[in-house]
């Protein structure tokens, strides 16, 4: 798949040996060319041009231990190309040497400081112990679809998959690739049985989405009725070279007709024999298409984009921005039917090589908040091709962990999510509440479920990962003048990926109708009624409960102690209690669920009336706010 690399055709006088080696090289003959630049390295130990071109050899074979030893020589050397200190961080990272990785990194950003990934990478280091604990909520199995050669980019059809491998097969194809060494991709169709193991996989059928050169990834719509077929970019058996000699990929279309993919065109107006445009997905209701390419005017190497289905094709295509794109290469998209964006990149943080991220749709076809899946999804080899059913929570990835460099398998996965257990407590006694009533709510997509505690006050919930939830919680009694207060908390389950449970508790409050409730801490100035700065955190508690309990209507009413006229008192504490009424109307609780009642020193608490010599703090009693519920 020539999305990630460059081969410069420059050359310096060189030697024969070394003119040799360069043509396998501008001819992706990777392991030709690495053979012949060793020969020269072997009597020439500084030779820049030799050693760099071996590293390159190795980096692009996915053999990062042996393109990490080479490029431990390529820095060393004078005039060494400042890419080649990120290239080496990248194998030192993809061979867990993660310290060394990160000095290379900061030797790379001192560099080139205009490129962010060198510092960006550098100071991700020490995240990647919270990314390769693995995560209880993921079991991962390798399929049996796998061989010695590869296995990758599996795609839901039918009732099994479909996948790209180099497999050798009776089939259209009898050249070999150079990169690989291997047959050209071809498409394999593998039903899945019950126990979640294939049948053999055969060819795909049809003679149209297998043919000479690399066929695949691909991506069908909802009704399996056309297909999106990345391909090389030839005609009639004739390869299309671009202007720097190489193999472009264009994007095809197939339509399925009697049983047979037919009509063979060209999916998008912006192919290009001068770069490529592939690896696409489409979303369910078959509007919008994601897809990879490295057209000019991009972030990196290759970049999202998304297109909209039009009148007669699709639309221009519109680059996902740098939230999703870095200047590394994002590869092998993913729309998940609930809207959510899996991708592959080597340009956000991550284990090593290429990890799996997810992003989430926000707004229309706008995805952001990029998060790396982690262990066991990720490590620190090439992790690629995630699919996921929501429904089922399951799916497939490729990866070439555990495996000859090169060699890409198919695996499979089951996701767990996350059990949130809910305690329900007695405010003032902390005892549990049987039979509360939970509502959990998605705050993002303002979807919730509801449950009930058991006899020890707990209610449990499947909840997901990365998310903001609002808890809701209430309790009737028997008593038609009695109830416990409906309240509510936000919690969050970010950084929970290493937890399977959840445990939040919230407490709550029984009341009773006309039974006066102290708001505490609300103070004044002396023969003030204005709202002081102090007194709003106590204010805003009963704007939350006022929020929670929509129904509800109260009488807010404020006291002062027996010093001063009556007179005074009365209009003093009348003023203070419309205050806080107006403060409360401020936060967006309307003013006509609210009775503002100025009670002066009529009501006091104690037996500090007029003439009664008093300590202060008994006088303190009496200046009080409380509200009273006058309904549920």
């Amino acid at each position: 798949m020539i999305f990630m690399v460059s081969v410069p055709h420059s050359v310096d006088g060189q030697s024969s040996k070394i003119k040799r080696a360069d043509e396998f090289y501008y001819d992706f003959k990777f392991h030709d060319a690495a053979r012949l630049y060793k020969k020269v390295v072997k009597k020439h130990a500084t030779n820049l041009h030799a050693l760099e071109r071996l590293a390159n050899c190795y980096r692009l074979l996915n053999n990062s231990k042996e393109a990490a030893k080479w490029y431990d020589k390529v820095v060393l050397l004078d005039k060494s190309d400042p890419i080649n200190f990120f290239y080496y961080a990248q194998m030192l990272r993809s061979n867990e040497q993660y310290e060394s990785a990160e000095y290379y990194y900061n030797e790379y950003a001192k560099l080139v400081p205009d490129d962010s990934r060198g510092s960006k990478l550098a100071g991700s280091i020490k995240d990647l112990k919270s990314l390769k604990q693995e995560s209880p909520r993921f079991e991962v199995t390798r399929t049996n679809l796998n061989t010695k050669y590869s296995e990758f980019g599996p795609i839901f059809y039918k009732s099994g998959i479909v996948f790209s491998s180099n497999r050798k097969a009776d089939s259209y194809v009898r050249r070999t690739d150079n990169w690989t060494e291997r047959p050209f991709l071809q498409l394999y169709y593998a039903e899945q049985n019950m126990d979640g193991t294939f049948e053999n996989p055969t060819l795909f059928e049809g003679k149209q989405p297998n043919r000479i050169y690399h066929e695949g990834p691909i991506a069908f719509n909802m009704p399996n009725n056309e297909m999106y077929l990345t391909r090389s970019n030839y005609e009639m058996f004739k390869a299309e070279r671009s202007s720097d000699k190489t193999i472009k990929l264009k994007l095809y279309k197939l339509t399925l007709r009697n049983g047979d993919w037919i009509n063979l065109e060209e999916a998008v107006h912006f192919n290009s024999n001068e770069y490529s445009v592939g690896l696409p997905t489409i979303t369910k209701d078959g509007m919008l298409m994601i897809f990879v390419s490295d057209m000019p005017g991009g972030y990196g190497g290759s970049d999202l984009y998304k297109c909209y289905r039009d009148d007669g094709g699709w639309s221009d295509p519109v680059n996902l921005g740098n939230e999703v794109n870095t200047p590394g290469n994002e590869l092998f998209p993913y729309i998940a039917t609930n809207g959510d964006l899996y991708f592959s990149s080597d340009g956000h943080i991550g284990l090593g090589g290429l990890d799996v991220y997810v992003a989430e749709q926000r707004g229309e076809e706008e995805f952001s908040g990029v998060k790396n899946l982690g262990s066991p999804i990720n490590s620190s080899s090439d992790d690629f091709g995630y699919i996921f059913d929501p429904v089922n929570q399951k799916g497939f990835f490729s990866s070439d962990r555990n495996n000859n460099p090169g060699d890409d398998d198919i695996y499979s996965f089951e996701k767990f999510n996350l059990t949130a257990k809910i305690s329900v407590l007695d405010d003032k006694t902390d005892e549990p509440l049987q039979g509360a009533e939970v509502a959990l709510i998605n705050t993002g997509s303002n979807k919730g479920v509801i449950g009930y505690t058991n006899s020890y006050g707990i209610a449990e919930f499947e909840i997901q990962p990365d998310k903001e939830y609002k808890i809701v919680a209430s309790k009737d009694v028997p008593d038609p003048n009695k109830k416990y207060l409906t309240k509510s908390k936000l919690i969050s389950t970010l950084d929970t990926r290493h937890l399977s449970k959840f445990k939040e508790s919230i407490s709550i409050e029984l009341v009773e109708k006309e039974v006066p409730i102290v708001l505490n801490n609300i103070y004044y100035d002396l023969g003030k009624y204005y709202i002081r700065d102090d007194a709003k955190p106590s204010l805003d508690s009963l704007v939350a409960i006022l929020k929670d309990n929509p129904t509800m209507q109260i009488e807010l009413s404020s006291h002062t102690d027996s010093r001063s006229s009556d007179s005074y008192n009365l209009t003093l504490s009348a003023k203070r209690a419309k205050s806080a009424v107006d403060y409360i109307a401020s936060q967006g609780v309307d003013v006509k669920r609210i009775v503002a009642v100025g009670y002066g020193e009529t009501r006091l608490r104690n037996y500090c009336s007029n003439g009664i010599q008093c300590t202060e703090s008994q006088h303190q009693q009496n200046r009080r706010t409380e509200f009273t519920i006058l309904r549920f």
